[in-house]
């Protein structure tokens, strides 16, 4: 699977509704599994941000090295 372009070259992103429809969650949804910790959550402020790696880690999408690489060239 390739990464959604929504998330090419973030490292963070909104939990609501970035995050959230990535998982095909509802906004309450989204919000109940961050206050679990389902969801990996970093706060600026009174924003709720997801760190995009563990968020590829859920979505199982390894990123490619190379396809990082070919882009720097």
């Amino acid at each position: 699977m390739r990464i959604p372009e929504v998330l090419e070259g973030k490292v963070v992103v909104p939990l609501w509704p970035t995050t959230g429809r990535l998982l095909e969650l509802s906004k309450n949804s989204t919000y109940q599994a961050a206050n679990r910790g389902e969801i990996p959550i970093v706060r600026l402020g009174s924003k709720m941000m997801v760190p995009v790696a563990p968020l590829l880690e859920m979505l199982q999408i390894v990123p490619d090295p190379a396809a990082g690489a070919a882009d720097a060239a």
